[in-house]
């Protein structure tokens, strides 16, 4: 074959060539930004108002515990009838995960479990140490304050403040009762139960309230929420840090 039919085949295979790489070196550079862009964060939590403050109640051991002993730290709070035999009980279960999980990670010492006492007329300090050792927590370890005090107490910060309504029914009132062909409650076991002359109509809520206090999480299921999930959230609300392996 002579040099005058390969030159215009020659040709072609370069300009071929040539165009291939233009367009690879065109994808490239649309793809750059992207490869050393740093991935976007999820979006913030939002503010869903601010947590209440100004009040002093009474933990488990008797001490004097305030808002401001709180702030700086993730609060992850729930009202609880420490004679509770439906979702309390479960809810308990989770705190004591949760509080084995936090110190796990090394984040125990910047969060705070907190549970608002909704029967005091009937429990005290005491009742509620029994209450933490039935599900396996150590009253001593105050990284979960249960808060009791006066009723009038109670209810400004867990309704005046948190807007949690709830109310107390005598045990086998017609309030106390599922509706005619309603579903029978699901019961956990309790030993404190029998001790009460109350029940306590309450949302079973699990809130999570930021290093601010704000409000950032309000879960209408407490009893259903995951150790997994309650940690993302609170891991969202404090600054970057090593997460130790177990």
């Amino acid at each position: 074959m002579t040099a005058s039919r390969l030159a215009p085949r020659t040709f072609i295979a370069v300009a071929i060539f040539l165009a291939g790489t233009l367009s690879g070196i065109l994808v490239a550079a649309a793809l750059l930004p992207h490869v050393f862009t740093a991935p976007r964060q999820p979006p913030g939590l939002p503010s869903l108002g601010r947590a209440p403050n100004g009040w002093t109640l009474t933990n488990q051991l008797g001490e004097k515990v305030s808002a401001r002993n709180l702030h700086g730290r993730v609060w992850v709070v729930t009202f609880l009838d420490p004679f509770c035999r439906q979702d309390c009980p479960i809810i308990a279960h989770h705190f004591v995960e949760y509080g084995h999980a936090l110190r796990l990670a090394g984040l125990a010492p910047r969060v705070v479990l907190v549970s608002f006492d909704l029967d005091p007329q009937e429990s005290s300090p005491a009742i509620l140490r029994a209450f933490q050792r039935n599900y396996g927590w150590n009253p001593k370890n105050t990284h979960w304050e249960f808060l009791t005090g006066t009723l009038a107490a109670l209810r400004r910060v867990v309704t005046g403040g948190f807007h949690v309504n709830w109310y107390l029914v005598p045990k086998g009132s017609p309030e106390d009762r599922p509706p005619p062909g309603g579903t029978p409650p699901l019961y956990s076991a309790n030993p404190l139960a029998p001790r009460a002359r109350l029940d306590v109509m309450h949302p079973a809520l699990l809130e999570v309230v930021g290093p601010h206090g704000t409000v950032r999480r309000i879960f209408n299921s407490g009893d259903l929420v995951s150790t997994f999930r309650l940690l993302r959230v609170v891991s969202r609300l404090l600054p970057p840090t090593v997460i130790r392996a177990r």
